[in-house]
């Protein structure tokens, strides 16, 4: 699957270009389902899979979005889409495409992805992919997610605290530095 960003047509045609000639070369068969990024139609698209020849390609409806393809991805290829540290947490490989000097989340550097800047590098990752995704480290997860066991209660606090108008006065006792551990107590949000 890949997961769009809302690049011009002949940056999106590059990408494009670069995983279907990958999945041509690659061992298997292989198609590509294409999810376009919120901002953009599926009409972006047209011009871009109208090929004679080469893998089968789909678009799937703006409404569902990468995150409602995740489920059934064998692997996630974008540029820098959030939905490639969801696929991560999932352990779905991921492809971080693009020419050189393009910017990407850098989860490659974590262990997280295979940066593929050429069509054979598309090929190379996916035909290593048939013996199995490599597992994914939980240290290299922790790194890029900051998982600290609190999240939940930070996430409430940041909607309450905005619907109330102005600071909590308990927020001085519930605050958490970094790198701080967190404890059982934490988890999760009080219902009002």
């Amino acid at each position: 699957m890949w997961a769009c960003q809302p690049f011009n047509p002949d940056h999106l045609k590059s990408h494009v270009d670069l995983l279907l000639d990958g999945l041509a070369e690659a061992d298997g068969d292989w198609g590509l389902v294409i999810a376009p990024h919120p901002a953009q139609g599926a009409d972006a698209f047209t011009a871009l899979v109208k090929r004679d020849a080469g893998p089968p390609i789909a678009v799937v409806d703006p409404r569902v979005g990468a995150r409602g393809c995740l489920a059934g991805a064998d692997v996630l290829a974008s540029a820098y889409s959030t939905c490639g540290i969801e696929a991560a947490l999932l352990g779905i490989p991921v492809l971080e495409i693009g020419p050189p000097g393009e910017r990407t989340l850098g989860l490659t550097s974590h262990g997280l992805a295979t940066r593929c800047e050429a069509a054979d590098e598309v090929a190379e990752a996916l035909s290593g992919l048939r013996a199995g995704p490599a597992p994914i480290p939980r240290a290299a997860l922790d790194a890029v997610c900051r998982w600290r066991g609190d999240s939940a209660t930070r996430i409430a606090r940041l909607i309450t605290d905005r619907a109330t108008s102005g600071p909590r006065a308990d927020d001085s006792t519930h605050h958490h530095h970094p790198g701080a551990a967190a404890s059982p107590k934490d988890e999760g949000a009080s219902v009002r």
